[in-house]
């Protein structure tokens, strides 16, 4: 049975509201009201949609992650600079969502839900590591992402790409 149009149009005008409101204002200081007015709806309206501000953050960050994986599901397994270059870009390219997730005082959510699936994507491939080692790449790889919205640290970010394939490649 397909959603109805209205529910769509709705969940898109909260979400366009949330990402404008995600450019100008930490996720601390957005409030519902604020979403709200922005997308031209009701209180009601948008908890019939979601419970909080956090779910709706949660359901970005799924969509995003689905995003990259898709883009990553395309390429040979062990083309892993391309993914690498994939990933870097894709951070760069929504730094202003992930910029605001990693400083978020809710960023362990964001970052417990980033851990799982950078967790999955090195498990799912014929990487020699055993779960430390995982931990270890996935913590970097958390805090290099980080970097890279957050601070703009990297200018070189073709170079990041490939120094993280050139370790990812040592555990073939």
């Amino acid at each position: 049975m397909a959603t109805d149009r209205r529910i769509l149009k709705t969940q898109a005008a909260i979400a366009a509201s949330f990402k404008h409101l995600l450019e100008t204002n930490d996720l601390e200081h957005i409030t519902i009201k604020m979403i709200c007015d922005e997308a031209n709806i009701g209180r009601k309206t948008f908890y019939l949609h979601f419970s909080d501000k956090y779910e709706l953050m949660d359901q970005f960050l799924n969509h995003y992650l689905e995003e990259l994986f898709a883009a990553c599901q395309d390429l040979e397994m062990n083309n892993v600079e391309a993914k690498a270059r994939i990933w870097v870009n894709f951070f760069q390219e929504n730094q202003v969502f992930f910029s605001s997730l990693f400083q978020s005082s809710a960023s362990y959510l964001f970052r417990k839900k980033f851990y799982e699936f950078t967790r999955k994507s090195l498990m799912d491939k014929d990487l020699k590591l055993d779960p430390t080692e995982v931990d270890f790449i996935d913590y970097g790889i958390d805090g290099l992402m980080e970097e890279v919205v957050v601070e703009n640290k990297f200018a070189d970010l073709p170079q990041l790409a490939h120094k993280i394939a050139e370790i990812l490649l040592k555990f073939y």
